[in-house]
């Protein structure tokens, strides 16, 4: 299996199941509008960021990786500002993502990465070290931490929530 191949469907499907939770939240909350956008503000702990910003970076994440598998300029992401505008993101992102996935050639998995974090924080990795040492676990972070914000705010979710796609395999008996 090829890199593109494991992570814009991965990452695609796994948007999709967020996108998901969402909604379960929005139902949830349907008889209290503010309590949607108030859990958009919502955190796990002090120092970590807020529902919203979790929202961003899975999306960010997802984007910086399908831009350097594809060898293209990192698109920008702006965070969301509203609920809707979070879906609308995780959307858009989810589109671009099957996209790049229809039309991906193999690429040179041995491709020098040059990963900026800060002025003082650059890391010189190949494409394979770059998607298995920080795309992945940045992706899964950031995607679990929204679960667990939305479920530690009373959001009813389960495990067929996170990985709604399996049931796809389910035997019938």
């Amino acid at each position: 299996m090829n890199l593109q191949d494991l992570l814009l469907p991965s990452y695609a499907q796994m948007l999709e199941a967020l996108l998901g939770q969402l909604e379960k939240a929005k139902a949830g909350a349907e008889k209290d509008a503010a309590a949607i956008e108030d859990l958009m503000s919502a955190r796990l702990a002090p120092d970590m960021f807020p529902l919203s910003s979790q929202l961003h970076f899975v999306c960010l994440q997802a984007e910086e990786a399908k831009a350097r598998l594809l060898g293209d300029a990192i698109a920008s992401v702006e965070p969301p500002q509203s609920f809707e505008d979070a879906k609308a993101l995780i959307s858009n992102t989810i589109e671009r993502l099957r996209a790049a996935a229809a039309t991906a050639q193999d690429v040179d998995e041995t491709r020098a990465i040059e990963l900026v974090l800060s002025a003082e924080m650059t890391f010189d990795l190949d494409l394979a070290e770059y998607v298995r040492s920080w795309s992945i676990p940045q992706f899964y972070f950031h995607l679990i931490t929204a679960y667990a914000i939305m479920r530690r705010h009373g959001v009813d979710l389960g495990k067929a929530d996170y990985v709604p796609h399996m049931f796809a395999y389910l035997r019938k008996e």
